[in-house]
């Protein structure tokens, strides 16, 4: 991410500290959300990859800590999900084996 103006730099944990710099010293400030939304179309595939992977990681932190409940659509797919897998728990694959076939 050492890209010189439209290089977004997320150097906080909480969604609203998100802080933003433009690798010169005319801004260094925080961003507001529609400038985030604008920049993102100017990220390379990777640094879209790691925005995406650090909002999963904020929202799966929110969701084991109860800050946040999972929305009636989510839960309604985990309850099928918990009721397929009581039904037939030997029909999936265990984390390893999945892991093993992915590297290959």
């Amino acid at each position: 991410m050492d890209r010189a103006v439209t290089d977004v730099r997320f150097l906080s944990v909480e969604p609203s500290d998100i802080i933003a710099s433009s690798g010169t010293s005319q801004y260094n400030g925080a961003m507001s959300k529609t400038e985030i939304l604008e920049e993102l179309p100017k990220l390379k595939p990777a640094e879209l990859r790691e925005i995406h992977d650090r909002i999963w990681q904020l929202e799966e932190a929110e969701l084991l800590s109860g800050r946040i409940k999972p929305s009636a659509e989510e839960k309604a797919l985990l309850d099928r999900e918990l009721e397929d897998y009581s039904r037939t728990p030997d029909a999936g694959s265990n984390w390893e084996d999945v892991e093993s076939r992915l590297r290959q």
